[in-house]
């Protein structure tokens, strides 16, 4: 049955858009919406090599007046100025960073510690470090663990062999890789931890974030130092 209701929206459907002024204001006495204009589907990078590649290559063949979008330490857009009929703009390109980030707040076995230390992070004398640590207690029988919240102490043993004490202050300060290879991995604050295993088999160590993020503004400030120096003069670069 044709209720009242449908055949209203038959006739909404049907009559003409016409538009009137309230206050100087334009309204229209139905909905009405937008057609889109049609935009080519954005090229897909995983480097700020590649992204300076297509810009100082393809600026101008492909784009007019591009602007470059910092959007945080892994995402870099390539952006038209605004549509003036439309407001909108195009992304020309995105770079956005393929990694594989150490899992930070969980325990994590020596020997898998080890490997993650090593495989991704920047190494430097605190890595060798902690490495020391950890390496010792991880070849020797028996250890023993001093903690008094700041430093923990590790002494290995191998029957009656003592090895030397090894100290690791807290906080450490780590280069871990979490933003794209071309720019200098930022240095922030962790606190490294490490307690006996539930099943008895070794020690687990983890590195626990102590910067409170602060890190990421300065991969972002990195980043658009870069993108400065590698970019065609004049290109806009917004962090």
């Amino acid at each position: 049955m044709i209720d009242k209701s449908f055949l209203q929206k038959i006739s909404d459907m049907s009559a003409e858009v016409s538009e009137l002024k309230f206050h100087d204001i334009p309204y229209t006495t139905k909905e009405i919406f937008k057609v889109a204009k049609p935009t080519a589907k954005g090229l897909m990078v995983h480097s700020l090599s590649a992204l300076g590649s297509y810009l100082t290559d393809n600026v101008a063949a492909e784009t007019k007046a591009p602007i470059v979008h910092i959007i945080d330490q892994e995402t870099v857009n390539v952006i038209s100025m605004l549509e003036d009929n439309y407001r909108i703009r195009e992304t020309y390109l995105q770079s956005t960073l393929i990694n594989t980030p150490f899992c930070f707040g969980a325990f994590h076995p020596a020997e898998n510690f080890i490997i993650s230390l090593q495989a991704q992070f920047v190494q430097d004398e605190t890595t060798a470090q902690i490495m020391k640590v950890v390496g010792n207690i991880t070849e020797e029988a028996e250890h023993k663990i001093m903690d008094d919240g700041v430093t923990q102490t590790v002494t290995a043993k191998a029957g009656i062999a003592k090895i030397e004490n090894v100290s690791v202050p807290n906080p450490v300060e780590l280069r871990p890789y979490r933003t794209f290879q071309e720019i200098e991995q930022p240095a922030s604050k962790f606190v490294f931890r490490m307690k006996k295993s539930r099943d008895g088999d070794g020690p687990t160590c983890a590195l626990f974030e102590a910067d409170g993020g602060a890190w990421k503004n300065e991969a972002i400030s990195n980043i658009k130092d870069y993108l400065v120096a590698n970019l065609p003069v004049g290109t806009v670069v917004i962090a």
